[in-house]
């Protein structure tokens, strides 16, 4: 007989308190202020997370201001894990596929050692982390798509339990 394991994806309550503040909050347009609003959400539910389960001093790499108008140009952000750059692309879908801004890639400034796919979910309020994959993956297997990098689904690690313990070692 054969059996599966089931990855462990992690489903993160969004607070209340997370979604009211972020959602009063004003930007620019409509796409900005949605743009804006997943990521923020996604920042703050991630890095509670990843502070509680993994590294007390994880942390965001920009201050409000500065992701607020990084924001309006594009998505994600990054995140310090035990001294390694940690990129989030969150997106309201559970995407076939990982689609990095090309900018996280190409701007040395910005490259991550670590990708992390998240859904973000307002009306269940709740961020599922669906992936991750270290930076040669996606730079090696990706493919290069109006100003994203795709990276197949099938490509992701799916099961986040080991996903503390190689950031701590310096895995990629």
């Amino acid at each position: 007989m054969t059996s599966f394991i089931t990855p462990f994806q992690p489903a993160l309550k969004i607070s209340d308190d997370i979604h009211q503040s972020i959602w009063d909050c004003y930007f620019t347009s409509e796409q900005a202020n949605w743009t804006a609003y997943l990521n923020q959400v996604c920042l703050q539910t991630v890095l509670s997370w990843l502070q509680t389960e993994y590294d007390s001093h994880a942390h965001s790499e920009r201050d409000q201001q500065a992701l607020h108008e990084f924001w309006q140009q594009t998505n994600g952000f990054s995140l310090q894990v035990f001294s390694r750059r940690v990129i989030v692309i969150p997106s309201k879908t559970l995407d076939c596929d990982l689609s990095v801004p090309q900018v996280w890639i190409e701007n040395a400034n910005l490259v991550g050692d670590c990708y992390i796919a998240a859904q973000v979910d307002p009306d269940d309020a709740t961020v599922l982390l669906w992936g991750y994959a270290p930076y040669q993956q996606l730079k090696a297997k990706a493919v290069l798509d109006d100003r994203n990098y795709i990276l197949d689904a099938q490509e992701l690690i799916r099961d986040f339990a080991v996903f503390g313990a190689v950031q701590r070692l310096g895995g990629r």
